[in-house]
């Protein structure tokens, strides 16, 4: 279990239930009981409030953390994909986003595949599912050269295309390693 994810859980079905703030002591002792060690926890609450996921408030020389609102909203975005009772049934409509000056290993990828896209090729990601409004707020502001977004319906086998999507062999070893 990796010490980011596992904070995220914490923040998720812990902290933000019980007020929202937790002690940083507190925080370690509860990973620890998951076999996480406080050096691994601190550096992991470090680089997630560098990316703005949480804040820490000092007092004295203790301290708490907090989610911000970007981390409130993604806790929020799994709690409605986790809990979700089911699913609609598929459209047949492929979301495309055309991104040419989009790093593939950057902040904004990461954010996509988040949201449930793919990445075909450089520069170019696919989703089966509308989400919203969630990719014009994500490519807003971000250097990720000229963006185009487009619904399409496949002209290949719909699971050729998500096989260059995602690795779904690798996706089957680890669904039924969660089963």
């Amino acid at each position: 279990m990796r010490a980011r994810s596992a904070l995220f859980t914490l923040f998720g079905d812990v902290v933000r239930p019980l007020g929202g703030e937790a002690w940083l002591s507190a925080i370690t002792a509860a990973m620890g009981t998951v076999g996480i060690n406080p050096q691994a926890v601190r550096t992991a609450l470090h680089r997630m409030a560098a990316e703005g996921w949480v804040e820490p408030r000092k007092e004295g020389r203790y301290a708490a953390y907090r989610l911000t609102g970007r981390g409130e909203d993604r806790l929020n975005e799994a709690a409605e994909r986790i809990y979700r009772l089911g699913t609609e049934p598929w459209d047949g409509r492929w979301r495309v986003v055309l991104a040419s000056g989009l790093d593939p290993d950057g902040e904004v990828a990461a954010e996509l595949e988040w949201i449930g896209y793919g990445r075909v090729q450089p520069g170019v990601w696919v989703s089966p599912r509308d989400h919203g409004d969630a990719v014009t707020t994500l490519l807003r502001g971000a250097d990720a050269g000229a963006v185009t977004e487009l619904e399409a319906v496949s002209s290949a086998a719909d699971s050729d295309l998500a096989g260059r999507a995602w690795d779904l062999a690798a996706l089957r070893v680890r669904h039924e390693a969660f089963l």
